[in-house]
């Protein structure tokens, strides 16, 4: 289950690998991996 958090200029996930859209997968976008959880950040723009 991914929890976002909504700030402004865009979202911030934090998801587990199962979770990853392909987009995630193939890091287009800024994300930061913490042990098995990744911290992905969607521009509010996309």
């Amino acid at each position: 289950m991914a929890v976002r958090f909504r700030l402004p200029g865009g979202t911030l996930k934090l998801k587990r690998y199962a979770e990853l859209r392909s987009v995630e997968r193939r890091r287009e976008l800024p994300m930061l991996r913490i042990g098995r959880l990744f911290l992905v950040w969607w521009p509010g723009g996309r």
